[in-house]
């Protein structure tokens, strides 16, 4: 996918890749593009483990910078993963087992819940509005239900569902009155 990205947009310098569980949290921050200018690849990693260790596990690829460019499609075609097609399910688990302080994957209530978590900090939240109105809507749906049945059996629109509204309300009246007698 990166590669297609790359060569279907050349007029772009950089590609900025970052994971669907990513998340700005400085709308503000810009990248310091002068400092990357000299590089191909920009990835944030854990300097000994990478220099020192020599392994490669340190890196952290779940936001890089991507120059477009012929070593950057050389660098994607040698990766392994491409050897071997579409990377597959099992292909992180296996990766995870490597690591020391891996933790399981975030699932989606957990992005909801770390958006709802930074939208407290500005103390009004549209997602939660919007959930919240949503609530009210479906407890209060049998009232609009009801009326629109009351309309209907007023209306004669099914004529065996108002003789049985009328018949029950014909009995209930009639003991209602049979017990003040």
């Amino acid at each position: 996918m990166i590669r297609s990205l790359l060569l279907t947009h050349p007029e772009v310098e950089f590609l900025w890749w970052m994971d669907s569980d990513s998340m700005f949290t400085d709308l503000a921050f810009e990248l310091p593009w002068e400092q990357y200018a000299p590089f191909n690849l920009v990835m944030h990693g854990w300097n000994d483990m990478v220099y020192d260790d020599r392994n490669w596990i340190a890196l952290n690829t779940d936001s890089f910078l991507l120059r477009n460019c012929q070593w950057s499609l050389d660098l994607l075609d040698a990766h392994p993963s491409s050897a071997m097609g579409p990377a597959t399910s099992c292909d992180g688990a296996d990766r995870r087992t490597h690591l020391r302080w891996s933790e399981p994957s975030l699932g989606r209530e957990v992005a909801l819940w770390m958006l709802d978590a930074v939208a407290e900090a500005r103390g009004y939240n549209m997602r939660r509005v919007r959930a919240n109105l949503y609530q009210i809507m479906a407890a209060l749906s049998w009232v609009a239900d009801v009326v629109r049945w009351a309309e209907d059996t007023r209306a004669w629109r099914n004529p065996s569902a108002t003789i049985l509204a009328h018949g029950v309300l014909l009995t209930s009246s009639w003991s209602i009155t049979s017990l003040k007698h």
